[in-house]
Parts: structure tokens; C-alpha cells; sequence
């Protein structure tokens, strides 16, 4: 089982470029890749770190570094990030408050998943009768406040039990500590700018920002997210088995019954597909690439909707020339069973790279196999990302769904349809599998998707906070 929300293969650096026929271990290939992208000064950084440790580790804090560091990189970020200028924009009535916290105002909960940079715990309890010091902070905002006591009163589901959240936090034994900083921080900009039904949803993060590596290393920074209860991987586990079972009854009964139950949970699938695509689409039309699509990298939550998690190599592209038509030459990021050619080569890239690696997360999920099972490294270079070796497609599905696969996981970037196009396609074909009652009941449970978080609009109209705690409630009973 794939850890949630986390990192959860090794994040290593590498060199595009590099001969894969040495490496035979097959389950290198489902290893998180990120080339590091470093400017001179950030490499005198890393140049530095690397010495002082080496000549004086007394004197050297490497979390200290790591708040400096994160701190400078974010402030870059923002100079450009589009997706802060449309935040700032928002009107008050409808902006978002998150809340903060301090690491001992939490009781955590189980481990939910540990990755090579994080983990992940349930959170039990929040505990803000623990007032934060005047002079470790400034005094929180009211709204920030009226947030903390949200979360607090709606810590734990009150129906079918269970935590409705979730603490990540570095791992103490990090090794780039500098670099997995930066990479949380990362996450919090892009998930607390983000709005959709398929995205997991921040909720508050440290009080102190990223100033809290400083003095509460791995736990001086975290963020407070929704709780999701398994992975997609897991999930195409438990589908697999399923289909299993109703192939067998098949050849035993020939019933229609078992006939319709089959086609039932491909629709199912289908919709999960569908939701997935919509996610990347929104994405996609704010300039943003996520690089790093994979099974291990969705999950459930108590409603059985489908979330992204884990944004740490995702990428906002500050440019309004249109992503899905010019290339441009980032670091080679992914996990090497979903990437796109151009990726592992070190060749220029754009908005494509998803749609690439979401054609092969789509086959899994219809086909309940992984591509390329069992491939050493040597072969999925020369087969697949030299050649044009592809999965099987089944031959029952429709021609519009094997079409637009083809097109999907093509070599070539030209080749290839936009998300909005895949997007498109998989609605259709998903409406024609499903009743009319089933689309209204999808669309009425996405527009309460964000209830729960709109504590700045409950916040400034308290005379309607009964009727926001109702909705509350129902999007999560």
C-alpha cells in the first residue's frame, strides 16, 4: 500500500541523461525522479551546507538553512506566481482563512503513510486552549482564530466516526533538509491557491511559516489537510479482485445480472477516471504542470471522492503563451512508468508531460493492470522511451476510448490532445454508461465540495453560521 499524501518513493536527483541499460532492478522504475532545478546562487547554497557541515556541525543548523532557504525561494515564487495575484484578488467575503497552529496544539492520531521526506498522522484532537505566546508570534488574525476553533469543534466526524484530518511533517532523518523545506512550502503555495472538487483540500498550516524549521526542525512546519483513507493503488487492488470474482461467476452463470454488475463497476471506474482528468484540466488552465501523476499519488476520501495529493514537483508556468503548443526545457521530474519520453530525456517539455502519464494511469484503471509490469529499466529505455512499445488496449472498449488512449501516450507532443479534449471524451463516455440521476447527484456533491472551508464567509456572516454548520455536515456525513 502506497503511503498517503506522501512522498512515496525515493525522491533522488538524477541526471536526465544517464545510461539506463546499467540499472536491472525493476522497481526502480516506479522511483520518483527530480532533477533539482538550482541557480548559481542556489548551488553556492548547497556548496555551502555541504562544507559547513563538513568543517564545523556544531555550529551549523541545517534547519535553520532550511528556513532561510524555503523563505527565498517562496518570496521568487511569488513574484511571479499567477496564481497568488488571483488569490490577492478575491473578494474578502469569499476567500478562504487558514489555520494556524502550533505542533503541540495537535494530538496526533495513527501514522497514515511515510515517505522518503514526510509523514503523514491523523489528527485526533486540536487543543487551542494552548494559546500561542505574543512573543513567539504575532497575535493571530480574528478570522485566523474563528478557523482554528472550526477545525477544533469538527476535528472528529460525528456520525460514522474517524478523523476528518491530517498532519504532514518532515521526517527528522531527512537527508536534503534544505530541499524537502522547500518542497512543503511548495505544496502550501499551490494547494492553499488551488480550488477544486478533485484536490485536496489545505486547511491551515505552522503558525510560524517556515521561520518554524528554526527552532522546531522537522516539526517546526506542517500543513493540516484533509484525510483521505486509501490510495488509488490500493483501490485498482481491490477492483482487480472484484473483477476477479464476477469474471468467474460469469463462467458459471452467464446471468445477465453478473453481465450488467461487471459493466456497473467499469462505468464506476470510468467516473474516477473522469474526475481525475477534470482535476488535471483545472490545473492546466492556470498554467500549472503537476509532473508526477501515479496511483500512489490519488486517494479516497470518506465519500469516496478521488483527490491529488502531493504537489512537491508540481510547476507553475508564469507565461501566457500557450503551454499546450510551445516546449520549454524544465528538470526531468516524475516517476520513470508514467513519464513522458521527452521528460526521461531531457528533451523540452510542456503541459503534454501529464496528458502522457495520465493516458497510462487511465489504461491502469480501466484495464486493472500496470503498464509495463515487471520491465527492468533497460528495457522500458529501449522498448518504451526509444520505441513505441504500448500496453494492450481491450478490444470491448469503445473506439472513441481506444482512440483517444493512442493519441495519449503518442511519442510525439503534437500528437497528443489537450486534458480539455481527454476530459471531454471520458464525460461522454461515462454519460452514456450512467442514469440521469447519477450526474445530478455528481454535480450537486461538487458544489459542496468546499463547504467546510469557507470559515472566512461563515466568519463575517455569523447570522448565518446554523445554516453553514447544516452544509458543513451533509458534505461530510
Amino acid at each position: 500500500k502506497g503511503p498517503l499524501y506522501c512522498d512515496t518513493m525515493a525522491t533522488a536527483e538524477i541526471d536526465v541523461g544517464y545510461s539506463f541499460h546499467s540499472m536491472e532492478n525493476p522497481g526502480n522504475i516506479d522511483m520518483t525522479h527530480h532533477e533539482k532545478e538550482h541557480s548559481d546562487i542556489d548551488v553556492t547554497h548547497h556548496e555551502k551546507e555541504h562544507d559547513m557541515n563538513k568543517a564545523d556541525s556544531s555550529s551549523f543548523n541545517p534547519w535553520e538553512f532550511a528556513a532561510k532557504y524555503s523563505k527565498c525561494k517562496m518570496e521568487e515564487i511569488r513574484k511571479t506566481s499567477q496564481l497568488l495575484h488571483r488569490r490577492d484578488e478575491t473578494p474578502e467575503d469569499e476567500k478562504d482563512y487558514m489555520a494556524l497552529f502550533q505542533f503541540k496544539e495537535i494530538a496526533l492520531g495513527r501514522l497514515l503513510g511515510k515517505g522518503e521526506f514526510s509523514n503523514v498522522y491523523e489528527i485526533k484532537s486540536f487543543l487551542p486552549q494552548l494559546i500561542v505566546e505574543e512573543d513567539d508570534i504575532e497575535a493571530l488574525l480574528s478570522q485566523q482564530e474563528h478557523a482554528r476553533m472550526f477545525l477544533a469543534k469538527h476535528a472528529q466526524r460525528e456520525k460514522k466516526g474517524g478523523s476528518r484530518y491530517a498532519i504532514k511533517f518532515l521526517r527528522p532523518d531527512v537527508k536534503t533538509v534544505y530541499t524537502a523545506a522547500h518542497d512543503l512550502a511548495l505544496e502550501a503555495h499551490f494547494l492553499s491557491s488551488l480550488q477544486h472538487p478533485n484536490i485536496i483540500k489545505i486547511r491551515g498550516w505552522a503558525a510560524g511559516g517556515t521561520d518554524g524549521f528554526t527552532t522546531g526542525g522537522n516539526q517546526g512546519y506542517f500543513l493540516v489537510l484533509d484525510c483521505l483513507n486509501e490510495t488509488l493503488g490500493t483501490r485498482i487492488g481491490k477492483w482487480a479482485k472484484e473483477d476477479k470474482r464476477c469474471q468467474k461467476n460469469l463462467l458459471k452463470n452467464l446471468s445477465l445480472k453478473v453481465s450488467s454488475s461487471r459493466q456497473e463497476m467499469f462505468g464506476k471506474r470510468l467516473k474516477v477516471a473522469y474526475d481525475i482528468a477534470d482535476a488535471l484540466t483545472y490545473l492546466h488552465k492556470k498554467n500549472v504542470i503537476y509532473r508526477d501523476l501515479k496511483p500512489a499519488n490519488l486517494g479516497f476520501d470518506i465519500r469516496g471522492d478521488i483527490k491529488l495529493f502531493d504537489f512537491g514537483l508540481a510547476k507553475e508556468f508564469s507565461s501566457n503563451i500557450d503551454m499546450n503548443e510551445s516546449t520549454f526545457q524544465m528538470s526531468g521530474a516524475g516517476t520513470l512508468r508514467y513519464m513522458a519520453p521527452e521528460v526521461v530525456l531531457g528533451s523540452p517539455y510542456n503541459l503534454k508531460a501529464d496528458v502522457f502519464s495520465f493516458t497510462l494511469l487511465l489504461y491502469e484503471i480501466l484495464s486493472l493492470k500496470k503498464p509495463y509490469d515487471g520491465f527492468t529499466l533497460k528495457r522500458l529505455m529501449n522498448d518504451v522511451i526509444l520505441g513505441r512499445d504500448r500496453p494492450k488496449l481491450k478490444p470491448r472498449w469503445t473506439k472513441p476510448l481506444k482512440d483517444i488512449i493512442e493519441m495519449g501516450w503518442d511519442n510525439d507532443i503534437s500528437e497528443r490532445p489537450t486534458m480539455e479534449v481527454l476530459q471531454n471524451v471520458l464525460r461522454y463516455q461515462w454519460g452514456d454508461m450512467t442514469s440521469t440521476e447519477e450526474v445530478k447527484e455528481t454535480a450537486r456533491r461538487r458544489r459542496s465540495f468546499g463547504s467546510i472551508g469557507t470559515v472566512g464567509t461563515s466568519f463575517r456572516r455569523r447570522e448565518r453560521l446554523s445554516n453553514f454548520s447544516i452544509r458543513t455536515n451533509d458534505s461530510y456525513t
